[in-house]
């Protein structure tokens, strides 16, 4: 916590830091890391990426532009809805809906 001079509260780097203090600043501390990565880093991230990962690479995450990834996938996405879908008046023909 000594190297977080905002979390001292006016006093010299030197004076011994009660426990309560030390609480108080871990405390804080953990509210600003919070914040920094729930309200800032995480919205952020989703805002402008998407982020997978893939089975050759377990532990790996690809960032990729909103953009580039709809670039990546609409050809996919096409091919699969047109053949892999039914079309609503084959399944009523065949189930009698």
């Amino acid at each position: 916590m000594k190297d977080c001079v905002w979390t001292h509260n006016n006093r010299k780097l030197k004076s011994k830091v009660t426990p309560n203090e030390s609480l108080l600043q871990t405390k804080l501390v953990e509210q600003f890391v919070y914040w920094l990565f729930e309200k800032l880093l995480i919205p952020l991230i989703r805002n402008h990426f998407y982020v997978t990962d893939t089975a050759p690479y377990k532990n790996l995450l690809f960032y990729f532009r909103h953009d580039v990834w709809r670039g990546l996938t609409e050809q996919s996405l096409k091919h699969f809805s047109s053949n892999l879908f039914v079309k609503e008046k084959l399944v009523r023909f065949f189930f009698n809906f």
